[in-house]
């Protein structure tokens, strides 16, 4: 079962197994909606709200005050949500037994598209009303949400609860097989690439930094040369996830970070010094701009860590080094 989980509340989700690529998960689930659910949590009066929508259905699970020491429970606690939701409904038991049969043990993964964090944002708006109705009741929670009309859009019918045990009838529980593409990625050049990065980055510790302009143009050009090579394999590796426009706004925002503020500080990706995105807003560009390089700068040290050139904890690190650089940025106005 795909437990699709938007990245503010994976914290909640340690103790169960990761998805082992999350490009071919997101595949997998688009393409097995009734195994997929998107999950988030809210917070209300200091306690966590964790919310299950699942993506072919309006069955919600919601499952109140998670925190660290009851968070190894959240399966459990889910499937027991669900097997009440399952009798409300008059679907056999044995139908929900096959279902957590066939789907399998949670794989925690990304969430897969905006449609489905859509319907999560609005079920967990509604949510929020209840509680502050001071409404706490997992079973009534739960029951209020499945019964909230999913609109799939103009093009597409609309979801009731009415709708979910013809949805989960046990000839419905197979999974659609799909042919997932060998990674497009050609890691060897990418290594190639990315060694001679840090090998160039290494010059800015030489004297001739200073003194030798023409060598140091040199050493620019290289790595503006390197980076746009690095980008070419970044935007071909991910072209399929993303619209035309959003991988645009990827690219544009690199470019202009990586070539034009980067390279002629001698800094690449592998620098902790290219973590500081704050410095472009410093220096001029828009906020917008700013927190846009920073968005594109962490899809980029994914990219990176994903296919095995760049350590992950050094990925992580440079994430949350960028999100700290962009928070402040809030203090500049006092």
């Amino acid at each position: 079962m795909f437990i699709n989980v938007v990245e503010k509340s994976k914290s909640l989700f340690k103790d169960f197994s990761v998805v082992d690529s999350t490009m071919d998960s997101k595949k997998q689930a688009a393409a097995n909606p009734i195994f997929s659910w998107h999950v988030k949590h809210i917070a209300y009066r200091r306690k966590k709200i964790v919310i299950f929508t699942n993506d072919a259905s309006t069955l919600t699970v919601v499952l109140y005050d998670i925190n660290a020491k009851n968070r190894a429970l959240l399966e459990q606690r889910f499937q027991e949500r669900l097997a009440e939701l399952w009798s409300s409904l008059n679907i056999p038991e044995e139908d929900l037994n096959q279902y957590l049969k066939v789907a399998g043990p949670w794989q925690i993964g990304p969430t897969v598209n905006r449609n489905q964090l859509g319907r999560l944002n609005e079920v967990s708006y509604f949510t929020e009303m209840y509680l502050s109705d001071g409404v706490e009741d997992e079973l009534f929670l739960s029951s209020k949400m499945t019964r909230t009309l999913r609109d799939s859009g103009s093009s597409k019918k609309a979801s009731f609860a009415g709708d979910i045990p013809s949805i989960m009838r046990p000839n419905n529980f197979k999974w659609n097989e799909i042919k997932l593409e060998e990674n497009s990625v050609d890691i060897e050049k990418l290594k190639r690439i990315c060694n001679d990065l840090k090998q160039q980055e290494r010059f800015r510790k030489e004297d001739f930094f200073f003194e030798d302009l023409d060598r140091t143009d040199e050493v620019v050009q290289q790595m503006v040369k390197l980076n746009d090579e690095l980008l070419d394999i970044f935007i071909e590796g991910i072209k399929d996830e993303y619209s035309e426009k959003t991988i645009k706004s990827y690219k544009n925002a690199l470019l202009i970070y990586l070539n034009q503020f980067l390279a002629f500080r001698l800094i690449s990706v592998f620098n902790y010094g290219a973590s500081s995105v704050d410095q472009m807003y410093i220096h001029g560009s828009s906020m917008t701009q700013t927190k846009q390089v920073q968005r594109s700068m962490s899809k980029l040290y994914s990219f990176l860590s994903g296919n095995g050139v760049m350590n992950v904890e050094f990925a992580k690190s440079m994430k949350r080094d960028m999100r700290n650089s962009i928070e402040s940025l809030d203090y500049l106005d006092y």
